[in-house]
């Protein structure tokens, strides 16, 4: 490094410096005195060519993708031009000799040159920089500190959105923490997202596709033209046939159900009940048609056959077709149809598209697809579109039914999203338009009664409502984009909802992970990702949708909440369940990553699993090849959420900590959840979701009923309960905008990670300090939970433990263990409590047994809707000021095995390898390693019963004894069944020792007494 020359380049080392302390410190979220202020700062993304500048948007390159990148060391790079376009400056480039001459806004020139760290200023040399220039498509790349050396800019940095901002002052008011990503990331939306009118769409598609080609949404008939090629090579025991085939099956399935072919060759219904079937639960109709108010059960006479008929509602509710929650169940039918589309396609028989005809026709007659509950329609739209498209040409020779299905899609679908926009009904009240105070019911078809709360918000949703509607509304347009008497609805429902989408984008941000559950992703994922690839296919544009923040990240995230055995962690509003993967060879395909197909491959082609729909549409032969790899660890920001693993093989050991707040969307009461998997078997995980019907289920206020309910408290997580009037649900109630625990400390090496979090503000006024961490070491074969809490005045508290198997805990209560059989193999985990306090033990709940008597259960309160209680395992500490407990966690083959782990404090924490435990249990005999013994207890045992026979026959005891002691030189000495026999042996054998020995004494004497005591001497004496 050269020395500084003079003071114009100390300041401007000064200000690189200082551009990355403000980095460092900004990004960690420290509060700074300057409000963000878009009109005066250059925002740019990781991998995104368009930049925001000074509030505009501003294409990097028309030609060229010249998006900023990091590269392998982790550094961003900018391109030199849009760095000069915001500063007022110039760049020269000379390709032949590398040299980058930067004009400054005050004349000076910056000379660097491509490949190097020396730079000077006006001729005069600086400083060197740390890592040189770089090139990209032919244009010069800087760091963020070069750029903030050279231009005296400061930066905010966020690595794990790939964001970074400029501003020429000294800081920028950003930071990392939840409440600033969602405004970070609706900035970033506006330079990510290309917000096309619904008119520049619908031309895009005319130009792409061409508007009356069909199949477009999706698939091409290309797709469909290779599937059914599969198909009729029938090659057997192929996932992708075996996946074309189930779905084809599917098809088959549902026309067998509900349809036949008559004498004339016609489709018809099979059964009068089975038609009346599709419009259940909305309402009964008899014979003539007629919809029938109120009634559950009705019977006619057939007058074609004389025969009785009786019809019944499946779940004896008459009237608008809701549920206990006022949902609508049209997507059960519309996916059929989406079956019977397909079918068609693969077989090309048109009976299947003669049913899905009769199934609109039914549809139709639904008064309307749940406007209630608007995810219902958009759903069934979506399922209803996309058949529609697929199976548009069955219908070539009968246009009219073509025109006929898609008009029940425009009214029943599409124009109830149209007019949940166009009119909003946010608290049953309308907007401006309704100056005349008309009746919207007779204005727009859309029902007051039924819209309330959940009908469509295009603002006021910030979860998957956005991505579930917008493709549902979005994908029915697209769909019906030919028709000229749609297209103007079909324009202003794209162009709005493209932008409503918008508003859930920050669930993704910073690193892909998702608030609401995996589950939620899965279906917050799939309906964005539905809207992606139709827009992709029909308009062959994404309109920036692939670059939203996060969303690549989130498969990675799906990856890391879920166990090598693919159950997910089932946090919030989710069951038990293994990961929907289907989307992850789409996802492939988007971001050219054949790392998410190698990891749908191995669960397909390794694992055994079943190819769904959207596998097949979108598998790629060439990337079976391809090789999985990801971290073992993962530290999710947007979750405040640490996952570890010992590898992605089956059977691998899984273990996580969870923090964050406490209420938001779907969430459950859970801060400081553990969940654990070993050897296959999640050994401790979330009881999963409870039924949203039951009385109090959305109330999440502070002593709400919400985080009573068994499944959605503490009771049901493996966590900690302060027992306190203070903590109505035994841990504070916070929500995003507040101040909750996230992982503070994160670690991860070959042999082991962890992560820590201070849990301080979720125990109350009386703590005065408190950690949760979760450790695994020993070569990721053992998982330590531990907390360390000290409290200023005494407390009581309940450390849960949600666990599954047969319990057994020792007799001292240090410790337990559970086992499950696994098929014939019994795997047995053994639990171990360590800690100074002798008066903390293990303890199983009894059934239906509650810490709080607030909780709510159905054995507790008789609400058929709520769940019981299910097996817990607790610590209860009453009244102390300290609670330092480590529990460990390790599957066992031998109850002697050492406990892999020595309490130390976690601020100590290492990782290991497990070469000390093997060590330590090198001597241990593991059940079917035992040595084998040639002789056995039955050996011991029939000698012992020819000794008893043998009774005081001393010779023939002595004879039986001298051809059995071979037994003693080769037989278990642990086996207690060998032991007794042994004993008893033994007690032959000493009884005729001790009868030899009198033998041998009286001889002795007799001997004595004839023979001279010193023979040898009487002979020498001469006696």
């Amino acid at each position: 490094m050269r020395k500084l020359k003079n003071p114009i380049s100390i300041c401007l080392c000064i200000c690189m410096c200082l551009g990355m302390i403000f980095s460092v410190l900004i990004a960690s979220g420290t509060t700074v005195s300057y409000a963000a202020d878009t009109k005066r700062e250059l925002w740019l993304i990781d991998d995104v060519n368009y930049a925001l500048v000074k509030g505009t948007r501003t294409a990097l390159s028309e030609t060229e993708d010249l998006s900023p990148y990091q590269n392998d060391t982790g550094t961003m790079y900018i391109p030199v031009s849009i760095i000069c376009t915001y500063m007022g400056a110039s760049y020269t480039y000379d390709v032949e000799s590398g040299a980058v001459n930067i004009t400054l806004s005050n004349k000076s020139v910056v000379a660097l040159t491509v490949g190097s760290v020396e730079w000077t200023l006006g001729g005069t040399e600086q400083e060197d920089f740390l890592i040189p220039v770089e090139v990209k498509n032919g244009t010069p790349f800087l760091s963020i500190l070069m750029i903030n050396g050279i231009f005296g800019t400061y930066n905010y940095y966020d690595s794990s959105m790939g964001l970074v901002i400029f501003d020429t002052r000294s800081v920028t008011g950003y930071s990392a923490t939840t409440s600033s990503w969602s405004s970070q990331v609706t900035t970033i939306s506006s330079i990510v997202m290309d917000r096309p009118a619904g008119t520049e769409v619908l031309a895009d598609l005319e130009n792409n596709a061409g508007s009356t080609t069909h199949p477009r949404l999706l698939v091409n008939q290309e797709k469909f033209d290779d599937m059914r090629e599969t198909y009729n090579l029938a090659v057997k025991r192929d996932a992708y046939y075996n996946g074309i085939s189930l779905q084809v099956r599917n098809g088959v399935n549902c026309f067998n159900k509900y349809f036949t072919v008559n004498e004339r060759g016609e489709v018809e219904w099979k059964s009068e009940e089975m038609r009346q079937s599709v419009r259940q639960p909305h309402y009964l109709y008899d014979e003539n048609g007629n919809r029938l108010i109120g009634v559950t059960e009705y019977t006619y006479t057939d007058a074609t056959t004389g025969e009785e008929v009786t019809l019944k509602l499946a779940d004896g509710l008459p009237g608008d077709g809701y549920d206990y929650g006022g949902r609508s169940n049209v997507n059960t039918f519309t996916s059929m149809m989406r079956n019977l589309a397909f079918a068609w396609q693969i077989t090309e028989e048109d009976k299947y598209a003669d049913a899905f005809y009769l199934y609109a026709i039914e549809l139709d007659k639904w008064e309307h697809w749940g406007e209630g509950h608007f995810l219902n329609v958009a759903d069934g739209s979506y399922s209803y579109a996309i058949g529609f498209d697929w199976i548009y040409h069955a219908f070539d020779n009968e246009p009219e039914k073509r025109d006929q299905m898609a008009d029940i899609l425009y009214r029943k679908g599409m124009m109830k999203g149209y007019y949940s926009i166009k009119y909003d009904t946010t608290n049953y009240k309308y907007s401006s338009w309704n100056s005349n105070n008309d009746n919207i019911d007779d204005v727009c078809d859309f029902s007051v009664s039924r819209a309330g709360k959940h009908a469509w918000r295009t603002i006021q949703r910030t979860n998957n409502w956005q991505t579930v509607c917008g493709a549902g509304m979005i994908v029915s347009a697209l769909a019906l984009a030919e028709y000229e008497d749609y297209q103007d609805e079909c324009a202003y429902v794209i162009e709005n909802y493209v932008k409503s989408v918008e508003n859930c984008l920050a669930q993704f941000a910073p690193d892909g992970s998702y608030p609401e559950s995996p589950t939620y992703w899965e279906y917050c994922v799939e309906t964005y990702m539905n809207t992606l690839v139709a827009f992709e296919e029909c308009c062959g544009e994404s309109y920036g949708y692939k670059d939203v923040v996060g969303l690549y990240e989130s498969y990675y995230y799906a990856i890391g909440i879920t166990d090598s055995d693919y159950n997910i962690w089932s946090y919030h509003d989710t069951s038990p369940t293994t990961l929907g993967a289907s989307y992850f060879y789409l996802a492939a395909k988007v971001y050219n990553d054949p790392n998410l197909a190698a990891y749908r491959n191995t669960m397909i082609f390794d694992r055994g699993w079943s190819m769904a729909l959207m596998d097949i549409l979108f598998y790629n032969p060439a990337n079976d090849n391809a090789e999985f790899s990801a971290p073992l660890d993962y530290n999710f920001k947007g979750i405040y959420t640490a996952t570890f693993r010992s590898s992605y093989d089956e059977d691998a050991t899984y273990a996580g900590l969870h923090t964050g707040p406490t209420v938001h969307d779907h969430s459950d009461f859970d801060c400081g959840n553990f969940i654990l998997s070993m050897d296959g078997i999640q050994w401790c995980g979330d009881p999963g979701s409870e039924n949203y019907n039951v009385t109090g289920f959305w109330d999440t206020s502070n002593g709400g009923k919400r985080f009573k309910l068994y499944r959605k408290s503490l009771e049901g997580h493996s966590s900690i309960i302060i027992r306190s009037s203070e903590l109505v649900h035994g841990q504070k109630w916070v929500q995003l905008s507040g101040s909750f625990p996230v992982i503070n400390t994160f670690y991860t090496d070959n042999e082991g990670g962890y992560a820590i979090s201070d849990m301080k503000g979720q125990y109350g006024s009386t703590c005065k300090s408190a950690y949760r961490g979760v450790l695994m070491t020993n070569s990721r074969r053992t998982v330590v939970l531990q907390d360390e809490i000290t409290f200023s005045s005494a407390t009581s508290l309940t450390w849960v433990l949600n666990l599954i198997g047969q319990v057994e805990i020792a007799k001292d209560g240090k410790s337990l263990t559970t086992f499950m059989w696994d098929g014939n193999e019994k795997k047995t985990m053994r639990v171990t409590l360590l800690t100074e306090d002798d008066s903390l033990t293990f303890r199983k709940l009894k059934s239906n047994e509650t810490v709080l008597d607030s909780t709510y259960t159905t054995y507790k309160t008789g609400d058929t809707l709520a769940c019981d209680t299910e097996p817990r395992i607790v610590i209860e500490a009453n009244n102390v000021t300290e609670f330092n407990v480590a529990v460990v966690f390790e599957m066992i083959g031998h109850k002697d095995e050492v406990v892999g782990y020595e309490k130390v404090k976690m601020s100590d924490w290492t990782t290991c390898t497990d070469e000390w435990v093997n060590e330590a249990n090198k001597d241990i005999i593991y059940p079917g390693q035992e040595p084998t013994y040639k002789y056995q207890a039955s050996h011991f045992a029939g000698a012992n019963r020819d000794l008893r026979n043998a009774g005081d026959d001393f010779a023939k005891v002595g004879e039986i004894l001298a051809r059995t002691l071979i037994y003693l030189t080769d037989y278990d000495k642990k086996n207690d069944t060998v032991l007794r026999e042994v004993e008893q042996y033994m007690q032959y054998v000493t009884r005729y020792n001790y009868e030899v020995e009198k033998i041998n004494n009286s001889f002795m004497d007799v001997y004595l007494g004839v023979v001279p005591a010193n023979p040898v001497a009487a002979i020498t004496s001469g006696a």
